[in-house]
């Protein structure tokens, strides 16, 4: 299917229903999604094999990568949820960027407030900016944009790079807010530092009729980098998710790949990663993500 598509069956209420196996289904999305976007996929395999990619990346002056990162990015910097990696290869290359410091275990509007204010501030200072979410963080950003940012705010957002968003929540949180899952879900996050009502928080019940009552900005280049496994990909930390959402169809092991498309986004699709994006080259991809945002960029602009 492509993005409309998915976004139509995102937006109903029966999950997936076609014949096969999953991972049939799987090949299927990856395929429909890539003949969407060919010329953008084809742009990113370009980069990632290009050897010389970082010099050959030209930031505009003025322009400055905000970072939001994902849930518990700062307890756990093993998920790669605090960009750690790629801030130092942009930093090495002197490329200015930000990360915005969210409350790691925050409620998706708290944190959609907080971004909202560094956004703010930095587009008054005149820069033009360019977002790059992970995770969680891709639907706290949507609610930035869709809500609290101003209109002069959004005007200096030429592009966000969304990774692996979790924009209408996943289906995992519905589950643990049911009898018996949610006594245990109350142990795992007295154990781990969060609060059942950010269980809650990120439900699909809760995201999904949000998310789809927001209005984004029209003028934003929209990215998107989704991680596809097949069955036999999914690492063993998440496999007992992935398979509990078979039921939905095609998923990376934290939510369907349905819920994480935008309408009128470029989508980048890479089979075999899931939701943790444990690539020896994720820190390449994400420059490679960048490098396709800044030709659009730069498309739009014309001459």
């Amino acid at each position: 299917m492509d993005s409309k598509e998915a976004v139509d069956l995102a937006t109903g209420n029966n999950p997936v229903t076609t014949d096969g196996s999953l991972d049939v289904k799987t090949i299927q999305l990856v395929n429909r999604l890539y003949e969407r976007n060919r010329e953008s996929h084809d742009f990113y395999r370009k980069a990632v094999s290009n050897e010389n990619l970082l010099s050959s990346v030209s930031i505009p002056k003025n322009t400055l990568i905000l970072f939001v990162p994902g849930f518990m990015y700062k307890a756990d910097q093993t998920t790669g949820a605090d960009f750690q990696k790629q801030r130092d290869l942009l930093s090495n290359a002197k490329i200015p960027f930000r990360l915005i410091e969210i409350k790691e275990n925050g409620l998706v509007d708290e944190n959609a407030k907080s971004i909202a204010d560094h956004i703010n501030f930095e587009a008054k200072s005149g820069k033009e900016l360019i977002l790059v979410s992970a995770s969680k963080g891709g639907l706290e950003t949507s609610v930035a944009l869709g809500k609290y940012i101003s209109s002069d705010s959004a005007k200096k957002i030429k592009a966000w790079i969304s990774i692996g968003g979790i924009h209408r929540g996943t289906y995992l949180a519905d589950h643990a807010m049911t009898f018996p899952r949610s006594i245990l879900a109350r142990l795992v996050g007295w154990i781990e530092g969060f609060e059942f009502d950010q269980v809650a928080d990120m439900t699909v019940r809760k995201n999904k009729p949000m998310f789809e009552s927001l209005v984004l900005p029209e003028n934003i280049y929209y990215l998107q980098f989704i991680g596809v496994p097949l069955s036999g990909q999914v690492s063993d930390e998440i496999d007992s998710r992935y398979y509990e959402l078979a039921q939905y169809g095609p998923n990376d092991g934290l939510t369907t790949i349905e819920h994480q498309i935008i309408s009128n986004a470029s989508v980048v699709v890479e089979l075999g990663l899931d939701h943790y994006y444990r690539d020896k080259e994720i820190d390449k991809k994400t420059l490679s993500l960048l490098a396709l945002a800044l030709k659009e960029i730069s498309d739009r602009q014309g001459p």
